[in-house]
């Protein structure tokens, strides 16, 4: 009798010393997966961070933006387009000697002073407004656009991307040849401030050997994908003889608003000297477009080229 006590006792014990065992191993297992966890999250972090850090560091220069958009979402501000305040992270000699290719001449004009002042409007201008349109060449809309501007005696700017023009060359000869002003807006779209200053060279030489080879006109503008642009691109710009232009009144017609609404946001927003953005792919700007000339044309105001608003009363 003795024995099976003895024998229950020590079958107790071992099953209590084999369940603090398991618990132990299995806390402690749980305890090294969770500071593993964290650790590999903090890793995570750091490496983001460092990446976001790299990316953000354009040449350790400032990005300035005159519009939001989903894919970089930067804080900006349309009425107010700040002015760039940096150290040059690049010097002016190394600028002039990139962009000083085989070609240079061919493609672009005399190079400007570096950092001329970016061009949003002219507040000189009586009752002069500059309508711009941004991303074409469309093969389905670009020509309607020129048509309802021919149909009205209107001008424009149409600032074309590189890749679009490739596609659609004779659309280019359609704009030029119908009196409207090209402007450049880079060759792939994408944001310029994160690139290289190679990068952005390619950008502009490419965009503006198209132009140039399909029309023979040297564009002298540029506007840059999103608005955005740091103090290396404003100068590349210059040196290749490119003024900076933004704009002052966006309907933010790509966002689709409906038609009411990006001919009220026009027409209230426009004053003396504005100059007015719109998209190509859009089919309510154009069916807006003809209703915002006759509106603001109603108010006493007549339209030319971004060019021809620069030099207005100067």
């Amino acid at each position: 009798m003795m024995t099976l006590i003895k024998s229950k006792k020590s079958a107790i014990l071992l099953f209590l010393i084999l369940v603090i065992i398991g618990f132990t191993f299995f806390y402690g297992k749980s305890l090294f997966f969770k500071h593993n966890s964290a650790n590999n999250v903090k890793s995570v972090k750091i490496v983001s961070k460092i990446k976001a850090k790299k990316a953000s560091k354009s040449y350790n220069e400032p990005i300035t933006t005159a519009v939001t958009s989903t894919e970089y979402p930067i804080k900006s501000s349309t009425s107010k387009i700040t002015s760039i305040i940096s150290s040059n992270a690049i010097s002016d000699n190394e600028i002039l000697s990139l962009v000083d290719r085989s070609n240079r001449n061919e493609l672009f004009e005399s190079p400007m002073p570096l950092n001329t002042p970016i061009f949003s409007s002219n507040k000189k201008a009586n009752k002069l407004l500059a309508l711009t349109f941004d991303d074409g060449p469309s093969k389905e809309f670009t020509k309607k656009y020129v048509d309802v501007l021919k149909s009205l005696n209107v001008k424009s700017t149409f600032f074309i991307v590189g890749k679009m023009a490739e596609k659609n060359p004779n659309l280019l000869t359609y704009i030029a040849e119908n009196g409207n002003e090209i402007g450049i807006h880079s060759y792939s779209h994408k944001y310029m401030p994160l690139m290289t200053p190679e990068q952005m060279i390619d950008e502009l030489y490419k965009t503006q050997a198209i132009v140039v080879n399909t029309t023979g006109v040297k564009p002298d503008l540029f506007r840059p994908p999103y608005g955005a642009f740091n103090n290396t691109l404003v100068k590349i710009s210059n040196a290749l003889g490119l003024h900076v232009v933004l704009w002052t009144v966006d309907p933010d017609d790509w966002k689709r608003p409906g038609i009411p609404n990006i001919i009220n946001t026009i027409v209230s927003k426009s004053s003396s000297g504005s100059v007015i953005l719109m998209h190509e792919g859009n089919s309510e700007t154009l069916a807006a477009l003809p209703q915002i000339i006759v509106k603001l044309r109603s108010k006493g105001y007549s339209f030319v080229t971004v060019s021809e608003l620069m030099k207005a009363y100067q």
